[in-house]
């Protein structure tokens, strides 16, 4: 076994923490000259892909996974102070996988170790790959103010739904909860308008995971949500999110 450094973009591993709260199981994959990770929740009507250049997780191994990524920070910053990051490395066995990540910093002697995840357990629905091919029947840009008041206005009623409905120029969602008649509405003026009128319904929790930032949209009426998060780094996010049936 051969302990490896692993460099590293500091962004990157903010981005994972946030998409943990989707799957903790996370799979790092490198492609060339690309890291891509592909996941779903365990309902499998929230699904994201994550590329990014292999600089911003340059691991020596070609896959390395996480059994609960959400360990892996609490490690990260226990090994972390206010100037010095924590340096990673990785022991790699003979067979060339990833056994342990080791969490070390320069001005200590001290040092943790996490186990690493088995790569070949499943952590994306193959279904997905159906969704490549989507219709554009609307398509509108969300800023982080807009996902913000979404996410508050599910807090406040306490929603179990939202749905989603398009009419002509406006694309409308309807936050609620099974318990009470509670709801809210929250309208967006689009525009272009929508293809053809349509009314889908998520589940609140699908929106709740939306990481934080800017979007563009493209809703499907047969029942999908393709998100493509703005970024001014190099990662590319894209998110699926699937309507009830």
């Amino acid at each position: 076994m051969q302990e490896q450094k692993l460099e590293y973009n500091k962004s990157y591993i903010d981005v994972l923490e946030t998409l943990s709260a989707v799957n903790p199981r996370i799979k790092v994959v490198k492609n060339g000259d690309k890291l891509t990770i592909m996941a779903n929740n365990q309902a499998s009507n929230f699904c994201y892909i994550m590329e990014a250049p292999v600089s911003y997780f340059n691991m020596p191994v070609e896959q390395l996974g996480f059994i609960d990524f959400n360990r892996f920070k609490k490690f990260y910053e226990a090994m972390s102070s206010k100037t010095v990051s924590a340096s990673l490395s990785v022991n790699v066995d003979d067979d060339g996988s990833a056994v342990d990540m080791i969490f070390k910093n320069e001005a200590r002697s001290d040092k943790l170790t996490l186990r690493l995840g088995d790569t070949t357990l499943p952590t994306f629905d193959a279904s997905f790959n159906e969704l490549a091919e989507h219709s554009k029947d609307v398509s509108v840009e969300f800023d982080e103010e807009t996902i913000n008041e979404l996410q508050r206005k599910i807090s406040i009623i306490g929603a179990d739904y939202i749905d989603v409905s398009a009419n002509e120029n406006v694309l409308n969602f309807n936050v609620y909860t099974m318990r009470s008649a509670d709801r809210a509405d929250y309208p967006i003026f689009l525009s272009q308008p929508a293809a053809k009128q349509f009314n889908l319904k998520f589940t609140a929790e699908t929106l709740n995971l939306l990481p934080k930032g800017k979007y563009n949209i493209e809703i499907d009426a047969d029942g999908c949500l393709w998100l493509n998060q703005e970024r001014e780094d190099d990662i590319k996010l894209q998110i699926m999110l699937l309507a009830e049936e």
